[in-house]
């Protein structure tokens, strides 16, 4: 039977939660389901959005800009109208959760929340209890079913904020290799060309928005720490500061200042070529405090580059530290730096073998293929069950 699905995405820009989200819809549209797309935050261009390539799909979009207030029974009356109209609503970002649980729950509708990360909250101790409380009621008690990319999120959900087992499922984070456009050789060439490098020094490469979960400041402190027993390396960093995140920006190029090390930084702000990036580079860095299931790192495994990653949670289930990659302790810049120095010592050949083996870990393990069949699979098994329980409408 084909259902009628509501996805939100507060803002749908192309990386992160929101691609995974693309991904998920297209699945759905691919397996006769009728999707639609809203979201709020408005960004230009929308070349950065996963907008075009859902249209281009066959799926409407559409901008809500009180999609955050639609919880509030006088606000977005167009979000619950089509909410009504749906057979399951699907969120998939903390900034319109509270609103897609609650209509979920006020307007008896079953619900999908997404949870793509580890849960933590930001602002003073009063903001981050009363977030925190939005936060386990909405999972716990006003979503019907809640989907985490990793068991490690799912423990934490489970352990902290008692969210029922029963309504937790499981659906890690895939990859589709075959859509990354081939390698053309030049990538190293051109980007040390781009940023005046020279060929002897080690290219490393990090993605990720300017924001304090994504340890950039551990990374800064490490390079100082591994002071000059690092080989020769530039460090390109791609990424824009997070929405209201220019202070810690600042921060971070001040601290690049006083560590000493801003010479071997390269602040790129927002890029829209990391495959590009990654395929030039010598080695990828996940400095992160926290994530669920990055989609750097897949991208990392895909384009065959090495890849270093703090224990920002579990690890990769039959993951082999050293074969397919290195795991570090997190918020230790000193661990960061001797696995650094011993990692770009390496020579190439050897490099490449940990790529290669990082690439086959990835297609073994962690395909889009199967991650979106088990969603649509659970989107199903969602709405099926919903049906047959007296909570929710017919």
């Amino acid at each position: 039977m084909n259902h009628k699905i509501l996805m939100s995405s507060f803002n749908p820009h192309a990386y992160g939660a929101p691609r995974v989200t693309a991904d998920y819809a297209c699945a759905l549209h691919d397996a006769g389901h009728q999707v639609r797309f809203v979201y709020q935050a408005e960004i230009q261009p929308e070349s950065h959005t996963i907008l075009p390539r859902l249209r281009q799909h066959g799926i409407e979009t559409i901008r809500l800009s009180d999609l955050a207030s639609a919880y509030l029974p006088w606000a977005c009356r167009t979000f619950r109208s089509m909410a009504n109209d749906s057979d399951l609503l699907i969120n998939t970002q903390r900034r319109d959760m509270v609103s897609t649980a609650m209509v979920s729950k006020q307007l008896r509708v079953p619900s999908l929340i997404c949870v793509h990360n580890q849960p933590n909250f930001q602002g003073n101790g009063i903001s981050r209890r009363l977030k925190r409380m939005l936060f386990q009621r909405n999972v716990s008690t006003n979503a019907t079913r809640v989907m985490c990319v990793s068991q490690g999120v799912a423990d934490i959900l489970i352990g902290q904020f008692a969210v029922p087992p029963e309504k937790v499922t499981v659906i890690a984070n895939g990859l589709d290799v075959n859509v990354i456009a081939p390698a053309t050789g030049t990538e190293a060439a051109e980007v040390r060309a781009e940023f005046a490098i020279p060929s002897h020094e080690r290219l490393v490469v990090n993605l990720g928005r300017l924001d304090r979960q994504k340890g950039h400041d551990v990374l800064l402190h490490a390079i100082a720490a591994a002071g000059n027993s690092l080989p020769p390396a530039r460090f390109l960093l791609a990424g824009s500061p997070a929405p209201g995140g220019e202070a810690w920006s600042e921060h971070l190029h001040q601290l690049s200042q006083q560590r000493g090390v801003a010479h071997k930084v390269i602040w790129m702000g927002f890029r829209n070529d990391g495959h590009r990036l990654l395929r030039a580079a010598d080695l990828f860095v996940l400095p992160s405090r926290w994530e669920g299931l990055p989609i750097a790192v897949l991208e990392a495994f895909a384009t065959m580059t090495p890849t270093l990653m703090t224990e920002y949670g579990r690890r990769f289930p039959s993951f082999d530290d050293g074969v397919h990659g290195w795991y570090v302790e997190k918020e230790n810049p000193e661990k960061l730096a001797l696995k650094l120095v011993e990692v770009l010592q390496m020579n190439s050949a050897a490099l490449q073998t940990i790529g290669f083996a990082g690439h086959q870990y990835l297609r073994e393990n962690l395909t889009l293929r199967r991650s979106s069949q088990n969603f649509v699979a659970e989107v199903v098994r969602t709405i099926s069950e919903a049906r047959s329980a007296t909570a929710y409408r017919r």
